[in-house]
């Protein structure tokens, strides 16, 4: 989305956004003995927003959190709003390995992946 140009926005149900994220992933989190926690204000029901980037953002932190952490971990999902700049935040927390300090000023680096999580189990190509 670094091209400069205009996306359009669309209405946005959040409801619906977290059924499209987290319906492909039921079955792997029951599989795997997982506990999703989703919590929200529940003063936010919509908000405009293009829907691809939002869609790959939450997909690749989901696919994160359940790569980088064990079976029968916690993941939580958080939605917050903060109305004095009308923003939105959505978390994405889980009990993985994290990344070092020193290391998370790199994450939205295109190709940017932490050397030590390079294996077959988690292979990758950062956000490429």
């Amino acid at each position: 989305l670094n091209t400069g140009r205009s996306y359009p926005l669309e209405l946005i149900q959040l409801d619906q956004l977290l059924v499209n994220i987290l319906q492909p992933y039921e079955q792997h989190i029951k599989q795997e003995n997982r506990t999703l926690e989703v919590n929200f204000c529940t003063d936010i029901d919509a908000f405009y927003q293009y829907r691809p980037p939002i869609e790959r953002i939450l997909t690749n932190l989901l696919d994160n959190a359940l790569k980088f952490s064990n079976s029968g971990s916690r993941i939580d999902i958080i939605i917050s709003e903060c109305k004095e700049n009308d923003v939105i935040s959505i978390s994405i927390k889980d009990e993985g390995i994290g990344i070092v300090p020193e290391l998370q000023s790199r994450i939205f680096e295109r190709t940017f992946r932490v050397e030590d999580s390079r294996n077959t189990k988690t292979g990758g190509s950062g956000l490429g």
